[in-house]
């Protein structure tokens, strides 16, 4: 899940599935008892949907620590430009004073000016002051291209400093990636011990609410709401996969980014992060196309869906289940309902 959603079901009601060999990258090991244990630990669905928490939860850190990547790599591109524009003006700047100089020179009027082509402009512009060799307009010349270099310095070392925090984030998601496909691992581990009886209860479980019992009455509130509700319901049936946003697998908040960026509308790829720059409104207020989040320790965000109307909302739930039909109030507790408005 995207923002990333980990779909956190309290252990009372029915537990989610992983269909057999959903994923390539889940090894399908039976777990073993320890041969130096007296009693081997019970295989139980409980675990079975922890561990699937465990890999949704994951996946949200990924998707965030992916997000706090690309936006370091747009100051640095911004920075990277800005020192590409100074760099031409201290350029420009120098060409202009070389050349003041050589004629100087020639002319006799001044000597030394051409050092500024060798020299540091700060020495240069003290030595020039106080012995009043060069004229107001050189003067402001010479301190206009002090301050290009020093402010070129602080650019670079900003973009040193942005890519150290970018190399973090980076490896941050790949850590937090690599716990997902352990938690998701184990989960199939246990999946598979369960036996037929039980996977076929947790099987059923996972397939959300029948499509071919949909029928929704209520109507968006604009065009932009309507082609969000239209795309989500269209992938209905399509994988969840870590970090997905289409267009044929997604995880929680890759869905509602791309629903709403149907709609014209340009969300991050973070539950969390479309949570924050969202409006809130009360859920009794709720309408088609309005993103319903949820958290299922109180805590942080953890997952997030479109309501499509008529108590239903469509998410992408966990790794091994499919973009589905679930009902706003039995997905999970609820924590904020965002209504999209640019």
């Amino acid at each position: 899940m995207s923002a990333h959603c980990p779909q956190k079901r309290p252990a009372r009601k029915t537990f989610t599935a992983v269909a057999v060999g959903a994923s390539a990258l889940i090894s399908p090991l039976l777990m073993q008892a320890d041969a130096h244990a007296e009693v081997a630990e019970p295989i139980s669905q409980a675990e079975y949907e922890q561990e699937l928490n465990a890999a949704a939860t994951a996946d949200e850190a990924y998707d965030a620590a992916l997000t706090q990547a690309a936006k370091l790599q747009q100051r640095i591109d911004a920075l990277q430009a800005q020192i590409s524009s100074d760099t031409c003006a201290k350029n420009s700047l120098q060409r202009t004073l070389g050349l003041q100089a050589a004629l100087q020179y020639q002319g006799g009027a001044m000597s030394g000016l051409e050092l500024v082509l060798d020299a540091s402009p700060s020495a240069y512009l003290n030595d020039a002051l106080v012995g009043n060799e060069i004229a107001d307009e050189n003067t402001r010349s010479l301190r206009s291209l002090d301050q290009d270099e020093a402010r070129l310095a602080a650019e670079q070392g900003l973009v040193q400093a942005d890519l150290a925090q970018q190399q973090a984030a980076v490896d941050a998601a790949q850590a937090r990636k690599d716990a997902a496909l352990a938690a998701a691992r184990r989960a199939q581990e246990i999946f598979d011990a369960l036996g037929g009886a039980g996977q076929q209860a947790v099987t059923q479980a996972g397939e959300g609410v029948n499509p071919g019992r949909v029928h929704l009455t209520a109507v968006a509130p604009n065009a932009r709401a309507a082609a969000a509700v239209a795309y989500a319901e269209s992938k209905v049936g399509d994988p969840y996969v870590y970090g997905a946003a289409g267009p044929a697998a997604f995880d929680c908040s890759g869905l509602t980014m791309s629903a709403w960026a149907r709609g014209g509308v340009a969300l991050p790829h973070n539950a969390a992060a479309q949570a924050s720059m969202l409006p809130a409104v009360d859920v009794s207020q709720l309408e088609p196309g309005d993103l319903v989040f949820y958290s299922y320790d109180g805590g942080a965000i953890e997952h997030v869906a479109v309501y499509v109307g008529n108590g239903l909302v469509v998410h992408s739930p966990r790794p091994g289940e499919d973009v589905q039909y679930g009902n706003v109030f039995t997905v999970g507790p609820i924590v904020r309902v965002g209504r999209v408005t640019a």
